[in-house]
């Protein structure tokens, strides 16, 4: 999905979008991947990726799991 068409067609802002997700994983009702640098994001599970402590290798990508 394309999180700026989300945002166009809600009339939000990335902040706003951002803290919706957040809030959908909190919920639980979101499990999937979000790339904040390119804009999207999908219910598909990501690789797995070593904690960005540990040298994450792109640290604009958020992996969400319920």
């Amino acid at each position: 999905m394309d999180l700026g068409r989300i945002a166009f067609e809600l009339g939000a802002d990335e902040q706003q979008i951002r803290e919706a997700v957040y809030d959908l994983v909190n919920k639980r009702l979101f499990t999937g991947y979000v790339n904040w640098r390119s804009g999207n994001c999908t219910r598909d599970r990501l690789p797995t990726y070593p904690e960005p402590a540990e040298g994450c290798p792109d640290p604009s990508v958020n992996s969400f799991s319920a």
